[in-house]
């Protein structure tokens, strides 16, 4: 993969259009970007990778702002990446999601992500000309050409060197989630889910049929009524135990059942005996006391036989009475239904038919004269039947005529209402209107308020941080100004050593003189005059000491002078963007633009109401004239059609009210002459049944003096107290008596009851005896249902464990080979989860990721050998970490100069950076080569360098050499000052208040600026 060329616009720290040759800046195979802090170094190896997967890395995607917030409103944000993979050139364009002003209108929308790829030159085989602009397809051909995931490109291209520093200390879990980022293991990790799950479904199997395998055991024991031990692994000896216990209680239930059963039999036979004896004797006590009550009632029999003869001698003349008695009250009762008929005719005659209806009830209860008057009623009934319909008629043009005038008042009060308010909806309309206004004002205002609000709020903050800026810039101009004092006292005390040094520099001389020996200064053999050295003469040490003191005091003073410079920076800039506001200034002035912006934003909030009540109520305007104009109509017809239907009204109304003569209406004096015929005709009919019920009473009482007669007896009174005998009671006693009396002198015939002799039975002693003989039965019952109950439930029991023995057993023999092959895949699982038997502790994935360690690891020695001197060299570990934690990605590195191996942990600051590079460049070879991509023609190196010395930086520029050496463009990101003479192409970001700008400086080309 090589870059070529990439252009953006409007993204991060760049407001404006920059283009960047890499073509140009890497022509020397390598080049440097440097910058101050936050200038936006970072950015353009954000948009390198924007463009080609539409992510940057770590947190600045979580904070989804790529969009450069100086960028003019209408400015739009785009990344285009010119690039070589695989021999394939293309161009890929891609825009994020932002917003950005309305084309019409007011406020903000949101743009889209857009992605598009251009092939340059002839596409690859089976890909169009033309390119492709969706964003999956885009990220896909990315993909596929790269051979790696954005994860990965970030790790192997975008080199992160305070990641790797931070890998060489990590554990082995920290470890595993990087490499799992860069190596693709899920297919180990599909294994190893694999295995767990087999386990588990395994185990759960397992479980499942011991489980059942218990539960047959507990019915077993349950069964057979087993209260010994149950062992923790019931086997066929125990079962063996438990099925010789149910043989031996059902051998013996079997016996005592026989031998109870017999004993029951024998006290049966005998207790039939003892009852059918104490049967005999009781019945015979009882035929000898039912024969002497018997003879004891001979009187009762005769008088009832004289009793039963007079009854029915009476029994005719009661009869005729009873029947005479019955026709008068059947008279009686005609007569009050006569009278009551006369009082129902009198109550629904009216004075209009008093000339058809007499009066008085005699003349009423005349032979046919309620018949005749019942005519004429009906026949004055029948000439109404006219009127009714009439009646009918009028009824229901009444209804019309009160349902016209309820209509026509409802439609006019309606009408009334809608006009009043109609009447009010155009001042209504002209408030919302003036309110919409206001509204749509507020919208266009909106986007400035908000802003002027934000820019407020932002210099209360720094009005805020403007004092402790002050303090913090006075502080440091006294450091600075005692970092200048203290460096010139140093400078002036080096000084005087210099001078004491110097001055004291004729006597160490004269101490070196040897007379006869040349002076090494004047040449001569005499020294007559040597001089003298002082008491405090200086030495090459201490003036050396007090130059030491002096460049760390010029050291100081430097960084004093750059704190003090950056301090007043600082305020300077605060000041500026303040521009003479007080804090308190601007609190009132923020809190006034959020105010507005507040009240506008209500006011642009409530626009989509507002149109829609406006709307509403310019409907209703409308609907309501158009509803005014209905009801006019509506009024207008229906008091048309109201006066004739009076007038016709008021003309049958007197017709009406003289034919119902006094009642409500002519269907109700109809009804009442209907009613009056209906109660002559009930009258007429009263009549003939009273007359009829007389002439019975009269035939009836010439009965009964023909019953008297025949009878016998005087007078009635005589023949009732004869009659007045229950004859039936009687009858049947006497037939009892005599039954009784044959019945018992038939039983004591019976032949049962020759042999006894009814003086000598002692009864009781036989109850006696049949109870003894009876309570033997009973416990012989007792005893032989036991026996029975039991056996069968012995049997019944050795049955069931019979069954249960071989269900258990073939549950046994089906449970061995699952337990061993359950236990055979536990253990093989334990050990692909680096568990069990697995001494490394490693997992499959884990072994893998060791694996690309190894090879990583490998490829790293080649350049740490190099960048240490020989010294160090990286050396895997598969041992286990502390508290027995799994192993496996272990790091350690051999030292030379010891011979030993120690953790990374132990290297320096700089040693730790040329490790971590070492390691970093051993990963993108590893990577590149398992991902197929070949060789990474464009890296970046991001930042480390300020840890190294003199030396390791030699060494680190030899390694980048030969990085370069191998056709490869390299691209270090630094802030090292030293790094700017050794690299001759440079890219320098720089920012300032409107966005940063880019400074290239090429070999033979000089400084370039881009905006």
């Amino acid at each position: 993969m090589k870059l070529h060329q990439l252009a953006l616009s409007a993204f991060g720290p760049y407001p404006g259009q920059l283009e960047i040759d890499f073509d140009r800046l890497g022509a020397d195979g390598l080049f440097l970007l440097h910058g101050d802090t936050g200038a936006g170094k970072t950015s353009l190896l954000d948009a390198v990778a924007f463009a080609l997967f539409g992510t940057v890395p770590g947190a600045r995607q979580e904070a989804g702002r790529l969009r450069c917030d100086q960028a003019a409103p209408k400015a739009e944000t785009r990344v285009t990446l010119e690039l070589t993979v695989a021999g394939q050139r293309f161009r890929v364009s891609r825009t994020p999601k932002y917003e950005r002003p309305k084309s019409r209108g007011t406020g903000t929308t949101v743009s889209q992500a857009t992605a598009s790829l251009a092939w340059i030159g002839a596409p690859p085989a089976g890909r169009t000309a033309g390119g492709v602009d969706r964003i999956p397809e885009v990220a896909m051909i990315v993909t596929e050409l790269l051979g790696m995931t954005a994860d990965q490109f970030f790790q192997v291209v975008l080199l992160p060197q305070g990641d790797f520093a931070r890998f060489l200390r990590a554990d082995t879990d920290q470890r595993e989630r990087l490499l799992e980022q860069l190596f693709d293991t899920g297919r180990f990790g599909t294994i190893e889910q694999w295995f767990a799950e087999r386990r588990r479904v395994s185990g759960a199997a397992v479980r499942e049929r011991s489980d059942a395998l218990g539960r047959i055991v507990a019915r077993t024991v349950q069964a057979a009524g087993w209260r010994g031990d149950v062992p923790a692994q019931p086997d066929a000896d125990w079962l063996d135990g438990v099925r010789d216990l149910v043989d031996a209680r059902r051998a013996l239930t079997a016996e005592v059942a026989v031998t109870a059963a017999a004993e029951r039999r024998a006290a049966q036979e005998a207790l039939g005996r003892q009852a059918a004896h104490h049967e005999q004797a009781r019945r015979l006590t009882r035929l000898r006391e039912q024969q002497r009550l018997v003879t004891s009632t001979a009187p009762a029999r005769l008088r009832w036989s004289t009793e039963i003869e007079q009854a029915r001698r009476a029994a005719p003349v009661l009869a005729a009475v009873s029947a005479s008695e019955r026709a008068e009250r059947v008279h009686r009762a005609a007569r009050v239904d006569r009278d009551r008929s006369v009082d129902a005719v009198l109550r629904v005659l009216a004075p209009a038919e008093h000339d058809i209806v007499p009066t008085d009830a005699d003349r009423l209860t005349a032979p046919d004269a309620a018949r005749a008057a019942s005519a004429a009623v009906r026949d004055r009934a029948g000439h109404l039947g006219g009127l009714v319909i009439e009646s009918e008629r009028q009824a229901a043009d009444l209804r019309d005529l009160a349902a016209l005038r309820t209509a026509v008042a409802a439609a006019t009060a309606q009408r009334d209402a809608l006009a009043a308010e109609v009447a009010t909806l155009p001042v209504r309309i002209d408030v919302l209107a003036d309110r919409h206004r206001s509204a749509l004002d507020a919208a266009g205002r909106l986007p400035d308020l908000e802003h002027r609000a934000r820019t407020l709020a932002e210099a209360v903050s720094d009005a805020r941080r403007l004092p402790a800026a002050r303090t913090a810039a006075r502080r440091a101009v006294d450091a600075a100004q005692a970092a200048v004092d203290a460096a010139q006292t140093a400078t002036a005390h080096r000084l005087q050593l210099t001078a004491r040094r110097i001055d004291g520099m004729a006597a160490e001389l004269a101490r070196a003189l040897t007379d006869g020996a040349p002076c090494a200064v004047c040449g001569a053999s005499e020294h007559p005059h040597p001089a003298a050295g002082a008491a405090d003469a200086v030495s090459t040490a201490e003036v050396a000491a007090a130059h030491d003191r002096e460049v760390a005091a010029a050291r100081r003073r430097d960084e004093a002078v750059s704190a003090r410079a950056a301090a007043e920076q600082s305020v300077a800039v605060l000041e500026a963007t303040l521009g003479g506001r007080t804090l308190d200034e601007l609190r009132a002035a923020s809190a006034v633009a959020t105010g507005a912006a507040a009240d506008a934003a209500a006011l642009v909030a409530a626009l989509p109401a507002l149109e829609r009540e406006l709307r509403d109520l310019e409907s209703r305007a409308a609907e309501s004239a158009q509803r005014i104009a209905e009801l006019t109509a509506t009024v207008t017809e229906r008091t048309a059609r109201l006066e004739p239907l009076r007038r016709e009204v008021e003309r049958r109304a007197a017709t009406l009210t003289a034919a119902a003569a006094g009642h409500s209406d002519v269907p109700g004096r109809r009804a009442a002459l209907l009613a009056l015929a209906d109660a002559l005709d009930a009258l007429d009919t009263a009549g003939h049944v009273v007359r009829a019920a007389r002439d019975g009473v009269t035939s009836a009482w010439a009965l009964v003096t023909a019953a008297l007669d025949d009878s016998g007896f005087d007078d009635v009174d005589t023949a009732r107290a004869a009659g007045a005998a229950d004859l039936r009671g009687t009858e049947e006693r006497l037939r009892d008596a005599d039954r009784t009396a044959a019945a018992v002198e038939a039983q004591l015939e019976d032949p049962e009851f020759a042999g006894l002799d009814d003086a000598g039975i002692d009864l009781e002693a036989v109850e006696e005896e049949l109870t003894r003989a009876a309570v033997r039965v009973t416990a012989a019952e007792t005893a032989a249902t036991t026996g029975y109950a039991d056996a069968q439930a012995a049997a019944s029991r050795h049955r069931e464990v019979t069954l249960l023995a071989t269900e258990l057993t073939d549950a046994w023999r089906e449970l061995a080979p699952l337990q061993a092959a359950d236990r055979e895949l536990s253990e093989l699982t334990e050990v692909i989860l680096g568990r069990g038997a697995n001494r490394l502790g490693m997992s499959l994935r884990s072994y893998v990721l060791a694996a690309w360690l190894h090879e990583v690891a490998a490829a790293a020695n080649d350049r740490l050998r190099v960048l240490s001197g020989g010294r160090y060299t990286f050396i895997p570990s598969t041992s286990r970490e502390s508290r027995g934690r799994s192993g496996g990605l272990g790091l350690d590195v051999l030292d030379e100069y010891s011979g030993k191996s120690r953790p990374t942990k132990t290297l320096s600051g700089g040693e730790s950076f040329l490790a971590s590079l070492a390691l970093a460049l051993g990963l993108a070879d590893v990577v590149a080569g398992q991902t197929g991509v070949g060789l990474l023609n464009t890296m970046f190196i991001d930042e480390g360098f300020g840890t190294l010395d003199a030396d390791s930086l030699d060494l680190v520029m030899e390694t980048l050499d030969s990085l370069r050496g191998e056709g490869r463009v390299i691209g270090v990101v630094s802030h090292v000052d030293e790094l700017r003479q050794r690299i001759p192409s440079r890219l320098r970001v720089q920012r300032s208040a409107e966005g940063s700008t880019v400074e290239l400086t090429a070999p033979g080309a000089g400084a370039e600026l881009f905006a």
